[in-house]
């Protein structure tokens, strides 16, 4: 399973015009899905920067396992938010902090 860091951006000119009820519902429905992704073993780590952009830490086979767990995420179909993916190696001691891959 690799590794894949996404951080959500939030889109000053997305559809923050709706009303404020809209966007509570909205975010209750990006949790929930967060919630169940993390159910299923495909998240590592979550949080929020002061600015409310987000990170997550995502299990997948591949990128496009990734862009697909996103493309349903009530957050990005409603464009509250943007994302960039990057897959990355984390080091830890069981992979003995990657000296073995130099």
């Amino acid at each position: 399973m690799n590794k894949f860091l996404v951080r959500y951006s939030r889109l000053v000119k997305g559809n923050f015009q709706d009303d404020l009820l809209e966007q509570v519902e909205v975010v209750k429905k990006h949790i929930e899905y967060i919630k169940k992704l993390d159910r299923k073993g495909a998240i590592s780590l979550c949080g929020l920067f002061p600015n409310n952009d987000a990170i997550l830490i995502i299990n997948a086979k591949s990128y496009d396992e990734v862009e697909s767990y996103l493309s349903k995420d009530p957050i990005i179909i409603k464009k509250y938010y943007e994302f960039t993916i990057e897959e990355f190696m984390e080091a830890n001691e069981d992979n003995n902090w990657l000296l073995d891959d130099l």
